[in-house]
């Protein structure tokens, strides 16, 4: 079981889908997690 944290996302658009693809592509992430500034979200 593994969580995915994203955070200091900014302008890169690319590098997030490639990461965003990884992170679906992976099998053992159960929940991702937006860090930034006033936001703590989680998406199961």
């Amino acid at each position: 079981m593994k969580y995915a944290l994203l955070s200091d996302v900014h302008a890169n658009l690319p590098a997030l889908d490639a990461v965003l693809g990884e992170i679906a592509r992976s099998n053992d992430v159960v929940a991702t997690y937006h860090g930034g500034p006033g936001r703590r979200r989680a998406v199961a």
